[in-house]
């Protein structure tokens, strides 16, 4: 069961046309493995020991320099409004290999979730309603430990990476690979 709820906060952060939808109506759907759960439901399910855990300092861990990539951004969503921004992640998602290999930069909330002995992190692009909250999952360029030396759930933060797929069983999943993070 926690594989399965692993999995599924997993494809949530990545697939975000689902959610935009109001939980519980797929009309217009197609295809299988959809889900309807938004990200604030997967927010609002992390344990009551994570949300009331101290703040903790990670100001020594963000590199403010933004330069491992020389600058080069081919996908820049912290330059783009919130429509932009959930048109381009949801390309992205879609048509993965037309993205591959690209320098993606984005501005959003740090959160987490656990699975397959793993730990899952993710950069959350909030909107103004707060229904089409879009994330992409991350794996930074240094090893850190958690959670002593990552954000704090929530925290504002800046993500930098080479945007990559993977497959979990039958599953594929976008992520960006060798990031870093500064803050937001």
């Amino acid at each position: 069961m926690k594989k399965i709820i692993s999995i599924l906060l997993v494809i949530i952060i990545c697939v975000l046309g689902s959610s935009c939808a109001k939980q519980g109506d797929n009309s217009g759907r197609s295809g299988t493995n959809n889900t309807t759960k938004t990200v604030d439901d997967i927010l609002s399910g992390r344990t009551k020991e994570s949300e009331t855990e101290a703040p903790k300092q990670t100001k020594g861990f963000y590199d403010d320099s933004l330069s491992y990539y020389d600058g080069k951004i081919d996908i820049d969503l912290t330059k783009m409004t919130s429509v932009m921004i959930y048109s381009e992640v949801l390309n992205m998602v879609q048509e993965p290999d037309k993205h591959l290999g690209q320098v993606v930069k984005m501005n959003g909330k740090f959160t987490y979730g656990e699975g397959d002995d793993r730990y899952y992190f993710a950069c959350v692009i909030p909107d103004a309603t707060q229904c089409c909250s879009q994330g992409i999952e991350f794996i930074l360029k240094n090893d850190r430990s958690f959670p002593d030396q990552y954000p704090t759930v929530g925290e504002d933060i800046t993500v930098v990476g080479v945007f990559d797929k993977y497959y979990e069983g039958e599953y594929l999943f976008c992520q960006l690979i060798d990031a870093y993070i500064a803050k937001g």
